[in-house]
């Protein structure tokens, strides 16, 4: 199931329209779509438009998607980040 929820926030990512680019970096070439929260902290009994609803979704180069999973970029950075290129 975990496989069925990335293609999904892959999915719902692309047909939103965003930028698709590294919103720590700006790389473009390949980016990740990352969980701001987790997959494995949400209950199972979560809806999949909960999981994946934007505001829990990221693009994230697949340095910058390492770096948020190993705790070297927090998950209050990345929420600011987003915060501040969703006003740009």
């Amino acid at each position: 199931w975990r496989a069925s929820i990335s293609k999904n926030a892959r999915k719902t990512f692309n047909n939103s329209g965003l930028c698709k680019k590294c919103i720590v970096c700006g790389y473009d070439n390949h980016v990740d779509i990352a969980h701001i929260v987790p997959v494995s902290e949400f209950d199972k009994s979560s809806k999949l438009s909960e999981i994946n609803g934007m505001i829990n979704l990221v693009p994230l180069c697949p340095n910058h998607h390492w770096e948020f999973d190993s705790g070297l970029i927090t998950r209050e950075e990345i929420i600011k980040i987003k915060n501040i290129s969703r006003e740009a």
